[in-house]
């Protein structure tokens, strides 16, 4: 009878408490792919803000001290970049290869994360166009450069 109430009392608290994290996703160190999507940029405050999947969908956590690259860049008109026939630009980059890096990505929600330039960007007069890049890599996989448009 005792050992019955036990597995019951037992049973009951993993019922209640439950048996993994309530966090959706996967942790980016196990994933076989990285997918970003969602890419939103704001050029006057220096930040991205996107969310990484993998090709199943499953929101990827933990990307916080992935390595990644962010390139910011201005231009002064809205151009085709054709190969390497990039007219005149601005190109602010900032990345992480390493384990310990001065900048980092932040986790704002499960597979969310922002980047922010960390004094910002001091844009010069002629650029009028933005875009940013980015890359986000751990372990042996990595996305692929995602190029976004004002």
């Amino acid at each position: 009878m005792l050992k019955s109430k036990v597995a019951l009392a037992t049973l009951l608290g993993l019922v209640i408490s439950g048996c993994s994290s309530d966090e959706p996703g996967i942790d980016i160190a196990q994933a076989d792919s990285i997918n970003i999507e969602a890419i939103a940029f704001d050029a006057e405050n220096s930040s991205v803000n996107f969310k990484l999947v993998d090709d199943q969908g499953e929101l990827l956590n933990g990307a916080e001290k992935s390595q990644f690259l962010v390139a910011f860049m201005g231009l002064p008109e809205k151009t085709e970049m054709k190969g390497m026939a990039f007219p005149w630009h601005q190109t602010e980059s900032f990345g992480c290869d390493e384990e310990d890096c001065n900048v980092q990505l932040t986790a704002t929600g499960p597979g969310e994360y922002q980047f922010a330039a960390p004094q910002g960007i001091e844009w010069q007069p002629q650029v009028v166009y933005h875009r940013v890049a980015l890359q986000v890599r751990t372990g042996s996989v990595e996305s692929t450069f995602e190029i976004i448009s004002e």
